[in-house]
């Protein structure tokens, strides 16, 4: 009997040992396949649909689902059918004190169809959030609905594509450059759970970025090229530079473009943008100065003036592989810090 009990307590430890095994070679980190990163930039999970609410899960930063800005969430609506009558319109008025109806449309959304978007993608409720941002709703609690009067619309059109991400058991890290926002690198992470995925946190990633997406550096295979302030002591390192004067106004910074190895036709570019089909469209406004060459030893330095939110100057080369890159300076909303974003 003794024997045979501790036959049966080996076989279950070495069973322990090798679930253990198994378990912990499941939750090592692995990169998502080519097809697994396509499913999340194409219109699979995110677009296809006029308004997609799980767009809008990347419109604010939130490092766990309850911290989440459900102004911008819901900005647009929950996606969901709202029934909106102009009783409710009259009630919205009437509690706002406003004189006459606003010129723009109202968006409705039930505290039903937040909890259902809330439950569906991030696994709680209304009511287990820290309700961020909701003050920035009317709420009339005889319709149990939030309403907002708003002529614009802050609908997240995926313009931004997810630049690489990685598995770690069942959560995923889905890396990007922040184009809508212009405000810098971003991680967003999902749970997979059934055969859906819930959202996680959606934050800035300065320290958790691969080493192929650094904030400041615009990267095509082997072409580094990287964007900063032209201070005095950076530009000692170098015995000379290009440089270009666009403003002379007050305000104005130099900024300086560097390189790892030569690359062609290397334009310091105005860049314009557009609207299209409710998505942010960035492209070559005109070229502002060209060199035939950017090189290592022969940086190039120009007049910047941040202007807003909204990304004006840029630049584009040609790569090692005869491609034409485009990239327009952002400046971080964290730390003002420089960077390049890819477009086009």
């Amino acid at each position: 009997m003794k024997k045979t009990c501790l036959l049966f307590l080996c076989v279950l430890l070495i069973s322990g040992t090798l679930v253990g095994c198994a378990s912990n070679e499941s939750a090592k980190i692995a990169p998502l396949t080519e097809e697994e990163l396509e499913y999340f930039n194409g219109d699979d999970f995110f677009n296809g649909e006029p308004i997609n609410i799980r767009n809008q899960f990347l419109s604010s930063l939130y490092s766990t689902p309850e911290n989440i800005n459900l102004f911008e969430l819901f900005y647009c609506g929950s996606g969901l059918e709202e029934a909106l009558t102009e009783t409710e319109l009259a009630a919205v008025i009437a509690y706002n004190g406003w004189e006459q109806t606003p010129d723009c449309g109202c968006t409705k959304i039930s505290r039903a169809n937040m909890d259902a978007v809330l439950t569906e993608y991030m696994g709680l409720t209304l009511a287990d959030t820290e309700k961020i941002g909701l003050e920035n709703f009317t709420y009339l609690e005889e319709y149990d609905a939030y309403y907002f009067y708003h002529g614009d619309t802050n609908y997240r059109g995926m313009a931004t594509l997810f630049s690489s991400g990685e598995r770690e058991g069942n959560t995923i890290r889905l890396f990007y450059s922040d184009q809508f926002m212009a405000d810098g690198d971003k991680v967003l992470t999902l749970k997979a759970q059934g055969t859906g995925y819930l959202f996680v946190s959606n934050q800035k990633s300065d320290d958790n970025l691969p080493e192929s997406s650094e904030p400041t550096t615009s990267a095509t295979g082997t072409v580094l090229v990287n964007v900063d302030y032209a201070t005095d002591e950076l530009l000692s390192e170098y015995d000379s530079f290009d440089e270009f004067t666009e403003f002379e106004d007050e305000g104005y910074q130099k900024i300086i473009f560097t390189t790892n190895i030569v690359v062609k036709d290397f334009r310091f570019i105005e860049v314009g943008y557009k609207e299209e089909n409710t998505n942010i469209v960035f492209f070559e406004n005109k070229v502002s100065y060209s060199l035939d060459e950017l090189s290592p030893e022969k940086p190039l330095v120009v007049t910047w003036m941040e202007q807003g939110s909204i990304p004006h100057r840029g630049i584009s080369f040609i790569d090692e592989n005869n491609t034409t890159r485009y990239f327009y300076v952002a400046m971080s909303g964290e730390d003002g810090s420089l960077f390049l974003v890819e477009f086009l």
